[in-house]
Protein backbone atom coordinates (compact mmCIF):
# COMPACT_ATOMS: atom_id res chain seq x y z
CA UNK A 1 0.00 0.00 0.00
CA UNK A 2 0.86 3.76 -1.04
CA UNK A 3 0.74 6.74 0.92
CA UNK A 4 -1.66 8.34 -1.26
CA UNK A 5 -1.00 12.06 0.32
CA UNK A 6 2.53 11.67 -0.50
CA UNK A 7 1.20 10.85 -3.82
CA UNK A 8 -0.59 13.40 -4.34
CA UNK A 9 2.18 15.71 -3.35
CA UNK A 10 4.53 14.61 -5.84
CA UNK A 11 2.33 14.95 -8.75
CA UNK A 12 1.53 19.03 -7.51
CA UNK A 13 4.82 19.40 -6.98
CA UNK A 14 5.98 18.84 -10.46
CA UNK A 15 6.94 21.67 -11.86
CA UNK A 16 4.27 21.89 -15.15
CA UNK A 17 1.01 19.86 -12.74
CA UNK A 18 -0.26 23.60 -11.73
CA UNK A 19 -0.69 25.32 -14.31
CA UNK A 20 -1.67 22.43 -16.51
CA UNK A 21 -4.74 21.84 -13.85
CA UNK A 22 -5.72 25.79 -13.67
CA UNK A 23 -5.63 25.62 -17.76
CA UNK A 24 -7.76 23.47 -17.76
CA UNK A 25 -10.00 24.49 -14.91
CA UNK A 26 -9.98 28.04 -15.40
CA UNK A 27 -9.76 28.57 -18.99
CA UNK A 28 -11.03 25.28 -20.26
CA UNK A 29 -8.19 25.01 -22.64
CA UNK A 30 -8.91 21.41 -23.91
CA UNK A 31 -6.63 20.94 -27.14
CA UNK A 32 -2.73 19.67 -27.00
CA UNK A 33 -1.49 22.24 -28.44
CA UNK A 34 -3.49 25.59 -26.92
CA UNK A 35 -1.99 23.79 -23.87
CA UNK A 36 1.24 23.56 -25.12
CA UNK A 37 0.96 27.29 -25.71
CA UNK A 38 -0.37 28.29 -22.94
CA UNK A 39 1.24 26.69 -20.09
CA UNK A 40 4.57 28.35 -21.11
CA UNK A 41 8.16 27.19 -21.83
CA UNK A 42 6.96 23.30 -22.02
CA UNK A 43 8.04 20.79 -24.57
CA UNK A 44 5.63 18.41 -26.03
CA UNK A 45 7.31 15.50 -24.62
CA UNK A 46 6.90 16.57 -21.41
CA UNK A 47 3.29 17.82 -21.55
CA UNK A 48 2.58 14.70 -22.86
CA UNK A 49 4.04 12.79 -20.08
CA UNK A 50 2.24 15.13 -17.22
CA UNK A 51 -1.18 15.06 -18.92
CA UNK A 52 -0.69 10.57 -19.06
CA UNK A 53 0.14 11.29 -15.58
CA UNK A 54 -2.77 13.50 -14.36
CA UNK A 55 -4.84 11.34 -16.28
CA UNK A 56 -3.52 8.28 -14.18
CA UNK A 57 -3.84 9.97 -11.44
CA UNK A 58 -7.87 10.64 -12.25
CA UNK A 59 -7.30 14.81 -12.49
CA UNK A 60 -8.18 15.31 -16.21
CA UNK A 61 -9.82 12.93 -18.62
CA UNK A 62 -8.70 12.58 -22.26
CA UNK A 63 -11.55 12.87 -24.81
CA UNK A 64 -11.03 11.66 -28.25
CA UNK A 65 -12.88 13.82 -31.04
CA UNK A 66 -13.47 11.10 -34.58
CA UNK A 67 -14.50 13.65 -37.40
CA UNK A 68 -14.58 11.77 -40.69
CA UNK A 69 -11.06 10.84 -41.32
CA UNK A 70 -9.28 12.34 -38.45
CA UNK A 71 -9.73 12.10 -34.95
CA UNK A 72 -8.61 14.71 -32.17
CA UNK A 73 -7.67 14.78 -28.44
CA UNK A 74 -8.82 17.16 -26.04
CA UNK A 75 -7.90 17.12 -22.22
CA UNK A 76 -10.57 18.12 -19.23
CA UNK A 77 -10.77 18.11 -15.37
CA UNK A 78 -12.67 16.03 -14.02
CA UNK A 79 -14.67 16.53 -10.69
CA UNK A 80 -11.77 15.56 -8.51
CA UNK A 81 -9.32 17.54 -10.25
CA UNK A 82 -11.76 20.63 -10.10
CA UNK A 83 -11.89 19.51 -6.29
CA UNK A 84 -8.31 19.43 -6.21
CA UNK A 85 -8.44 23.15 -7.83
CA UNK A 86 -10.73 24.32 -4.93
CA UNK A 87 -7.73 23.49 -2.96
CA UNK A 88 -5.13 24.71 -4.97
CA UNK A 89 -6.98 28.28 -4.23
CA UNK A 90 -6.97 27.89 -0.58
CA UNK A 91 -3.36 27.85 -1.07
CA UNK A 92 -3.12 30.37 -3.30
CA UNK A 93 -4.95 32.37 -0.60
CA UNK A 94 -2.60 31.23 2.05
CA UNK A 95 0.54 32.11 0.91
CA UNK A 96 -1.36 36.10 0.55
CA UNK A 97 -2.46 36.04 4.20
CA UNK A 98 1.08 34.51 5.04
CA UNK A 99 3.79 35.27 2.07
CA UNK A 100 3.05 37.92 0.69
CA UNK A 101 1.74 36.81 -2.69
CA UNK A 102 -0.49 39.09 -4.18
CA UNK A 103 -3.91 39.53 -4.47
CA UNK A 104 -4.62 38.87 -7.93
CA UNK A 105 -2.99 35.38 -7.62
CA UNK A 106 -6.58 33.99 -6.53
CA UNK A 107 -8.35 34.84 -9.75
CA UNK A 108 -5.27 34.34 -12.15
CA UNK A 109 -3.85 30.84 -13.11
CA UNK A 110 -0.54 30.72 -12.62
CA UNK A 111 0.16 30.33 -16.38
CA UNK A 112 -0.79 33.97 -16.96
CA UNK A 113 1.17 35.20 -14.17
CA UNK A 114 4.66 36.76 -14.55
CA UNK A 115 5.95 35.84 -10.84
CA UNK A 116 5.34 32.22 -12.39
CA UNK A 117 6.98 32.24 -15.58
CA UNK A 118 9.90 34.48 -14.30
CA UNK A 119 10.24 31.28 -11.34
CA UNK A 120 10.10 29.28 -14.25
CA UNK A 121 12.64 30.85 -16.34
CA UNK A 122 15.18 31.19 -12.98
CA UNK A 123 14.61 27.42 -11.76
CA UNK A 124 17.75 25.27 -12.25
CA UNK A 125 16.30 22.24 -14.33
Amino acid sequence: MHCAVSESSRILGKKWSIPIIEELAVKNTGSFNKLLTNVGAITSTTLSRHLHELEAAGIIRKISHSREKTVSTSYAITRKGMELHRLLIEIKKWNIKWNGTPNFCVHTPCSDCSYYRNAQTNRVR
